[in-house]
C-alpha cells in the first residue's frame, strides 16, 4: 500500500483534504462522483476512537469509490494515538495522517494539533508509535511553525522524516496566521529541497494556481483547501494538471445537480432537520461569485426542510455565465 500511495502521488500530483464539518461521509461520497486520488476523512480525535465513542464512529463510515481513503487522526498521546491507528487499518483504510496543524483553540489547549510543532520529542514519538503499530502509510500535516517568530518546519519535517512519515503535508502559514494571510511557499520550497520523502504544498491552492506552485516549491503534490468546499469541480480541474488541459467550469444545472445529490446524502445520513441545518453553511458555498450572493447566504441560514432548499434553488438563473439570485 505505501508503494500505491507514492505511485498516486506522482501520478496524479494532487490529493484532497480533511476538513472539519465539511469531509463527512455525505460529502465525500459527492467527491467519490468525480474519482479524486483520495479522499480523507474530517479530523478524528484518537481518545474518542480508541473508546469507541458513537458519534466518532459515524465519522468513520466508508463512502463508495476505488480511490484511495483516508482518516486524520489527532491527538497527543502516542501509545493512544498507535491503538488507533490500527482500529483505522482494520476498519480498510488505506492511509493515515496525522493531525499537527489544527490551530482551533480546543485543540491546541490540549497539546494537540499545531502545538506539536513547539515538542518535536513528543510528536517524534507519535509518528513512531504510529507506524511501527500499522502497515498502512502515515503522513503528517503541518505548518511553517507554531508563529511567525517560530518557523520550524525544516527541523520539523526532518524530524517526522526519521520517525517514518511517509509524506509530510505543508499549510504555508504559521499557526497563528490562520486563513486568508499570505501563504509562505518559499519554506515548503526549502522542505521540499531538504527531506527525501514527499512533501504536499497546502494553502491558497486553487484550480488556477496549482501548477504553478507545484512547479515554484517541487512538491510532489498539491492539496486544496477550503476552495474544497462547495467545488467537487475542482477534482477535475486539478486532474488537467497532468494533461495541461483546461476542465471546463460547471453550469447553473450542473450546480444545482450535484446541489441535491449532496442534500438527499445530508438527509439520509443524519435524518431531514439535522441535515438541512448542516447545509446552511454549504449551500451558498455551491455558488460563490454569484449576484445577490450575500442575500443567498442570509436566506440559507433560515432554510428548515428540504422544500425551503428548493425554493432557494428556483430563485437562482443563470444570465451570460452569471448566475444571480432573485
Amino acid at each position: 500500500m505505501k508503494d500505491v500511495f507514492q505511485n498516486t502521488l506522482i501520478e496524479e500530483r494532487f490529493i484532497l483534504p480533511p476538513l472539519s464539518g465539511y469531509t463527512d461521509y455525505p460529502y465525500r461520497s459527492v467527491l467519490s462522483f468525480f474519482h479524486p486520488p483520495l479522499i480523507c476523512t474530517e479530523m478524528v480525535n484518537a481518545t474518542a476512537l480508541v473508546n469507541h465513542n458513537k458519534k466518532t464512529m459515524s465519522m468513520l463510515v466508508m463512502e463508495p469509490g476505488n480511490h484511495l481513503k483516508g482518516v486524520q487522526l489527532v491527538g497527543n498521546n502516542p501509545q493512544e494515538m498507535g491503538e488507533a491507528a490500527i482500529i483505522v487499518e482494520s476498519m480498510g483504510f488505506d492511509v493515515i495522517d496525522v493531525n499537527m496543524g489544527c490551530t482551533v483553540k480546543k485543540v491546541v489547549n490540549k497539546g494537540q494539533g499545531v502545538s506539536l510543532m513547539k515538542d518535536e520529542a513528543l510528536a517524534s514519538l507519535i509518528v513512531e508509535s504510529i507506524c511501527s503499530s500499522v502497515h498502512i502509510p502515515v503522513t503528517v500535516k503541518i505548518r511553517t511553525g507554531i508563529s511567525e517568530s517560530k518557523k520550524n518546519a525544516v527541523s520539523f519535517s526532518k524530524i517526522l522524516e526519521k520517525a517514518g512519515a511517509q509524506a509530510i503535508t505543508i499549510h504555508g502559514r504559521s499557526g497563528e496566521r490562520k486563513f486568508g494571510k499570505n501563504v509562505d511557499y518559499d519554506i515548503i520550497k526549502k522542505v521540499a529541497s531538504t527531506v527525501d520523502i514527499s512533501v504536499i504544498a497546502n494553502g491558497g491552492i486553487n484550480e488556477k494556481n496549482a501548477l504553478e506552485i507545484l512547479n515554484y516549491t517541487g512538491a510532489c503534490a498539491v492539496m486544496p483547501g477550503r476552495n474544497l468546499i462547495g467545488n467537487p469541480w475542482i477534482v477535475t480541474q486539478l486532474k488537467s494538471l497532468n494533461n495541461c488541459g483546461e476542465a471546463p467550469c460547471p453550469n447553473l444545472s450542473d450546480r444545482k445537480d450535484i446541489v441535491q445529490k449532496h442534500l438527499q446524502l445530508q438527509c439520509s445520513f443524519y435524518g431531514e432537520h439535522n441535515g438541512v441545518r448542516k447545509f446552511r453553511s454549504i449551500l451558498p458555498r455551491y455558488f460563490q461569485g454569484c449576484h445577490h450572493l450575500n442575500k443567498l447566504k442570509d436566506d440559507s441560514r433560515k432554510i428548515r426542510s428540504i422544500d425551503d432548499v428548493k425554493v432557494i434553488l428556483q430563485r437562482l438563473s443563470e444570465n451570460d455565465d452569471m448566475i444571480q439570485y432573485q
